[in-house]
């Protein structure tokens, strides 16, 4: 069912995590499920997308947008675009960590996954954030809420300006791509316009407080991020605590931290400010039962707090990035073909 589109400001300038590491942490008390009060998110005001440049790219076209949201300084998103003569829905596909590589670049599996849904006609968008730092680029200490306006803005503005298909909209990305998924339906209104969306591999920042500082309720401890996951140190760098504490890293932190860390969750305790009911929106995880990263258990926090459609699906093993593995990229592809 089509859906009208958030209004951006868009400006047309012609030219044509993953999150991969069992800590004795410094525990807030915590509760398994938030106390959940249904917040309407605030609207993005002020965003711009702007279309800097356009080329030819293998069987697609690649554009180059400047993204300017939530006060930050822009930041690029490389665009893929493979089209479809007569598409039956469009597809965005975003990739972990940074969010830095296209999703087809991610392997030999992924490929194939880009491949099946085109030779199914439907139109892709495959969204990679510029430079090493991708989505994360200078954003030092605004936090997660903050830093992931981004994606939400892109897809809007891919919707309004180049696709061909508006009224069946698809999403999937691994780990930090779910998280930008997540974070745009829970902050930025994407159950707007995406029909499905197809979380793996997490979203592994469920509870950054839990994630970093641990937790005494037993229901939660699963959820705690393992001393090599990379998470720890990006985050302190994203929060501002990096040489000011480097808390994430050192798995301990005050009271005013730990306050500020469940703030910027995905689901802060008390819920605030979060949107979990996407009456438009079939949310799907897909997680391996034992992922060394600890996203399944920090996932499960994000899908027992959604209130609206929902499926939670399993693969074996204790890999973390799903959608490079035979069996998640199946599960994954049967979703996007409707055949789940």
């Amino acid at each position: 069912m089509k859906r009208a589109l958030t209004p951006l400001i868009v400006s047309f300038l012609l030219a044509g995590c993953a999150l991969g590491g069992n800590i004795t942490p410094a525990a807030p008390t915590v509760s398994a499920l938030p106390l959940v009060t249904q917040t309407a998110p605030p609207q993005p005001e002020g965003d711009t997308v702007s279309l800097t440049q356009t080329d030819s790219c293998g069987r697609g076209r690649c554009y180059a947008l400047e993204v300017v949201c939530a006060g930050l300084p822009a930041r690029t998103a490389q665009v893929r675009h493979i089209q479809a003569s007569e598409p039956r829905g469009t597809i965005f596909f975003t990739t972990g960590s940074e969010g830095n590589l296209f999703y087809a670049e991610m392997g030999d599996i992924a490929l194939e996954t880009v491949k099946t849904v085109n030779q199914a006609d439907f139109e892709t968008f495959e969204i990679a954030w510029q430079g090493r730092d991708g989505w994360m680029a200078d954003v030092e200490g605004a936090g997660y809420t903050k830093a992931l306006c981004g994606y939400a803005a892109v897809v809007r503005f891919l919707l309004e300006n180049l696709a061909a298909q508006t009224e069946y909209v698809l999403a999937q990305g691994n780990s930090g791509g779910g998280m930008q998924i997540a974070y745009g339906l829970a902050v930025y209104g994407l159950e707007d316009v995406l029909d499905v969306a197809i979380l793996s591999g997490g979203p592994p920042v469920s509870r950054l407080d839990v994630a970093c500082f641990g937790a005494d309720d037993e229901a939660l401890k699963p959820a705690v991020w393992p001393p090599t996951v990379q998470g720890l140190e990006r985050t302190d760098w994203l929060m501002g605590w990096q040489g000011n504490g480097d808390y994430c890293s050192n798995h301990a932190a005050p009271q005013e931290i730990i306050a500020q860390a469940q703030a910027d969750s995905l689901v802060p305790p008390d819920g605030a400010h979060r949107d979990y009911e996407y009456p438009n929106t079939r949310v799907y995880f897909v997680n391996s039962e034992a992922d060394k990263t600890a996203a399944d258990e920090q996932g499960r926090l994000y899908f027992n707090a959604i209130l609206s459609e929902k499926f939670w699906h399993e693969i074996s093993g204790r890999e973390h990035e799903i959608s490079m593995t035979e069996d998640g990229a199946a599960l994954i592809r049967q979703i996007l073909l409707g055949q789940q």
